[in-house]
């Protein structure tokens, strides 16, 4: 059944097959409108790209003679097929997206491919391939290398899932 509400609007809907003595949550969803249908004509809802924001994080074990690609360990388990995460860019340092550059300037950015974030200063690097079967990787630093970062420094990888799609195993950035 059509619901009216504004372009825009706050919208809360509760499950109300459960008592209100129940130990669960009613609220079933919550969030804006993001698109209206027409109401006058019978029509197929379009289904909603709904996204998971993951992390994961793992440590630089050292960093090879080129000084551009290192190893990292503790991302990953032993178990997991690390296929999906190949090409994906990871970055030295927190998972905020968030930088300061030390000299006041701060703001946010995304990964520009070429090893920094909007020139931001922090570094970035791609996930390349496994490295044993253990779980780690082999990450490349391209142009400044990752001997700024150093080794034992906390490397993070942030990906979205579609919580809905056909194929659970796609990732996205």
């Amino acid at each position: 059944e059509a619901i009216p509400c504004p372009p825009s609007a706050q919208l809360i809907a509760s499950r109300l097959d459960s008592t209100s003595h129940s130990n669960s949550c009613r609220i079933a969803f919550a969030g804006q409108v993001v698109d209206l249908l027409p109401s006058n004509e019978a029509c197929t809802p379009v289904p909603l790209k709904v996204f998971k924001s993951k992390e994961k994080k793992g440590i630089v074990e050292r960093i090879e003679g080129d000084g551009e690609t290192a190893i990292v360990k503790g991302m990953f388990k032993k178990e997991t097929d690390i296929s999906a995460f190949l090409g994906m860019f990871v970055k030295v340092g927190g998972g905020e997206d968030t930088y300061s550059d030390g000299g006041g300037v701060s703001g946010s950015g995304d990964f520009d491919g070429n090893g920094d974030f909007d020139g931001s200063g922090i570094v970035g690097g791609k996930i390349v391939s496994t490295f044993g079967k253990s779980g780690k990787v082999k990450v490349h630093f391209p142009k400044q290398g990752i001997s700024k970062g150093g080794s034992s420094k906390e490397v993070t990888l942030v990906f979205k899932k579609n919580v809905f799609g056909k194929d659970k195993k796609e990732l996205f950035q």
